[in-house]
């Protein structure tokens, strides 16, 4: 982590001359969001060079995606988070990060399943035997997925168990012996479902099973639609509809007049390693798949996470030296503060109307100071126990 006082300066690149009153708001957000993005690369490569078409930087806005962290939370809780950001996997042709990509737990499960590994076609005899241990299995699997919750239920409501602080696991061997037949009778069921597919498969079957095995087992606990919604300056949303209003108003001195300071009490790379879960290499391990619809590539042109950079208490400070234009700026806050049930962002921060309240901040976040040419937007750092993603560097599978 960086040290508490550090302040993060991005100045906005110069524009070309413009001989225009007005600068377009996507000139105006692109130069900001660009400067921006500079300062989230740096960090995350530390100046090593990337490979083309194989290493992917991804810009986030400082509201898009926040962890649960601080001092009262534990570790545990707080990779969990961060394990949940990395785990939805990106598209190598998409700029912008999707925070609702598919998992890679699930694709990568999905893939070992479409694996083709050249054996001999079973018979319809075989295929027949085939299915009768795999609808034994879903039944086993269904009998003590019911008894699991009855269980589950039973256990917290045991006064008893809660006030010596008992485990499940010790209580339920106590007082629910159906559990633990039937998750002994599930285990048989798996077992001889898999010996079967091996004896038709061949023994690499058996790597296949216990390598889905480990991702059901091991990996399930680890666990927007219009990403470029996010990526506006300044603008406003009203209640009842759909519709934004973008700010347009930047003059010709935007290059000049117009600075953003992003300031944070601390800043974390977060490397997120394989799980002993994982599969490394899986495409190039098994690279035949079996012929659709059986078989899936669920990784091909996808971009994998895999160092996220997390800022605490991130705060905004816009300064505007023209006047005209922070009032043009000023005003507009102001009418979309005063409707009832809309919001507003400001370069990524969302306040006020929709969203959830991990994301969405209070409108009173926003001050104003006024200055002797112009004025300054101030948003408050962000709470302590809510640290944020502000960017990502991931890597092609």
């Amino acid at each position: 982590m960086k040290s508490p006082t550090q302040r993060v300066l991005f100045a906005l690149p110069l524009l070309k001359a413009v001989h225009t009153q007005f600068v377009p708001e996507s000139e105006a957000r692109l130069q900001a969001w660009r400067a921006y993005g500079t300062f989230v690369g740096q960090q995350l490569t530390a100046g090593v060079p990337l490979t083309q078409g194989k290493d992917f930087i991804y810009v986030t806005p400082p509201n898009l995606a926040a962890v649960r962290g601080g001092t009262p939370c534990p570790d545990s809780v707080t990779n969990f988070d961060l394990f949940a950001l990395a785990d939805g996997l990106q598209n190598i042709s998409a700029p912008l990060l999707d925070t609702s990509g598919p998992s890679y737990i699930d694709s990568l499960y999905t893939y070992l399943q479409s694996v083709d590994l050249k054996t001999a076609t079973p018979t319809s005899a075989q295929l027949a035997q085939l299915q009768t241990l795999t609808n034994t299995l879903a039944t086993a699997e269904n009998a003590f997925n019911t008894e699991s919750n009855n269980a589950y239920n039973n256990y917290l409501a045991d006064a008893r168990a809660q006030a010596t602080h008992q485990t499940f696991g010790s209580w339920v061997n106590q007082h629910d012996p159906l559990y633990t037949a039937l998750q002994r009778q599930t285990k048989t069921a798996n077992t001889a479902l898999q010996n079967y597919e091996t004896s038709l498969y061949g023994p690499q079957y058996q790597t296949l099973s216990t390598q889905r095995d480990k991702i059901t087992n091991q990996a399930d606990d680890e666990l927007s639609t219009e990403p470029g919604a996010f990526f506006g300056l300044i603008s406003a949303s009203h209640a009842g509809s759909s519709d934004t209003t973008v700010f347009n108003q930047w003059t010709d001195s935007f290059s000049t007049a117009v600075t953003l300071k992003l300031s944070m009490k601390g800043l974390g790379e977060f490397n997120i390693g394989a799980g002993y879960w994982d599969v490394g290499n899986v495409r190039s391990t098994y690279s035949s798949l079996l012929l659709a619809p059986y078989g899936k590539d669920t990784l091909t042109g996808r971009v994998r996470l895999q160092k996220l950079l997390i800022g605490s208490e991130v705060g905004l400070t816009i300064t505007i030296n023209d006047s005209g234009m922070y009032k043009s700026v000023y005003q507009f806050i102001q009418d979309a503060k005063s409707s009832t049930g809309g919001g507003f962002s400001i370069f990524g921060f969302h306040f006020g109307g929709g969203g959830s309240s991990v994301t969405h901040r209070n409108t009173t976040d926003v001050t104003f100071s006024n200055q002797q040419e112009g004025g300054q937007i101030i948003i408050a750092p962000s709470l302590k126990g809510v640290p944020v993603m502000l960017g990502a560097l991931g890597r092609a599978l």
